[in-house]
């Protein structure tokens, strides 16, 4: 399965925090990998239904550096770090980090 509307990935997401599946048994089920699902889980716990829905978004140099500098100072993973600034895929974070540092 390619692109999930917001409502397959709360689905998921409520599969998971009721307790009834792993990350893994969820993807498997909706053909996905299990890192997709981990993240769907964290961004709605930080923003909830908002952060399952994704739009177009382009960021400042000045975000970029604020996202690495927090990332680096805090030690948060790369998918916290995500979730907390609601960035769509991590691959993003670690092309700016190849870009900017």
């Amino acid at each position: 399965m390619g692109e999930f509307i917001p409502e397959d990935k709360f689905m998921a997401v409520q599969a998971y925090l009721t307790g009834k599946d792993s990350y893994r048994d969820i993807a498997r089920r909706i053909e996905t990998h299990h890192k997709s699902v981990m993240k769907w889980v964290s961004l709605y716990q930080s923003h909830g239904m908002e952060g399952l829905i994704r739009g177009y978004t382009t960021y400042s140099k000045k975000f970029k550096m604020d996202v690495l500098n927090f990332m680096n100072e805090s030690g948060t993973s790369l998918l916290e770090t995500v979730a907390i600034y609601n960035i769509a895929a991590p691959s993003t974070v670690l092309q700016w980090k190849r870009v900017l540092k």
